[in-house]
């Protein structure tokens, strides 16, 4: 009663597998228990989004978590302080991760067809890292934005919708990809009119 420190207190002359634990102790386990490795290579990035719209199409669900994960960008500490600077948004998390969930939902049927990513904008999505100056953040929704032209020769602008600080069962506190879409390139000035500016 004194400390204060109910945990302490509970935890007391228990073994640890029955211990409680706050919600960011559980997080940060997580967090260090579920490896999502740095894809460096090309094509090692282009393999795992290949084998996830596979499966999409064959109508398959991979269950390997490691597998559903893909880590796409480390966001940098200039832009991780202009979050908190201008949104007092603490980030968690500097890793953008894209799981095989959001692929699956970007790419339904029932998805309009000019805003729908095509597979090779899929492939390509790795290529986040030189798109930071096309880094935004949205107020009212509190989201990341990031915007870059289609690989396709068209006059699309395609967008990925980041949440911060997502808390995901699998992975813990991480930057999640929660929209992948596209609009008319003439459409990008009034689109990123009303948000601020990350770099």
């Amino acid at each position: 009663m004194k400390t204060g420190d109910i945990n302490g207190v509970f935890n007391a002359m228990k073994p640890e597998r029955h211990k409680v634990k706050s919600i960011n102790e559980v997080a940060e386990f997580q967090k260090e228990s579920v490896i999502i490795s740095p894809l460096n290579k090309v094509n090692e990035m282009k393999t795992k989004i290949q084998n996830i719209l596979t499966s999409i199409k064959g109508d398959r669900i991979i269950k390997d978590k490691n597998e559903r994960a893909i880590l796409l960008h480390t966001i940098t500490n200039e832009i991780s302080e202009n979050i908190e600077k201008y949104m007092g948004v603490s980030l968690q998390s500097n890793k953008i991760i894209l799981t095989a969930d959001k692929i699956r939902h970007s790419m339904r049927n029932n998805k309009p067809q000019n805003k729908k990513a095509s597979e090779q904008d899929l492939l390509n999505i790795f290529k986040l890292a030189n798109f930071e100056k096309h880094f935004y953040y949205d107020l009212k929704n509190k989201n990341m934005l990031l915007f870059f032209n289609t690989y396709e020769p068209t006059n699309d602008v395609l967008y990925l919708a980041i949440t911060p600080n997502y808390m995901t069962k699998e992975y813990g506190v991480i930057n999640q990809i929660v929209t992948i879409s596209k609009f008319k390139k003439e459409d990008y000035k009034s689109r990123i009119k009303t948000l601020i500016k990350l770099k």
